[in-house]
């Protein structure tokens, strides 16, 4: 995941049963969001940005 660092997330595919999908230009990071697959509380949580690109709240937050 750290590869992805600082990239842009071009797309995603959830299903929330299931898997979480982000989508960096050629490549795809899958993260499983199954009950099996998670040793904790949540399985992903993501940072959105503000106005100026720095990472914020105010860009929004999603947990999985």
């Amino acid at each position: 995941m750290r590869r992805y660092i600082g990239k842009t997330v071009d797309g995603y595919e959830e299903d929330p049963e299931r898997i979480l999908a982000l989508h960096f230009g050629e490549h795809r990071f899958v993260i499983p969001l199954d009950d099996g697959s998670s040793l904790g509380p949540e399985s992903a949580h993501l940072v959105g940005v503000d106005e100026s690109g720095r990472t914020s709240l105010r860009g929004g937050m999603w947990i999985w």
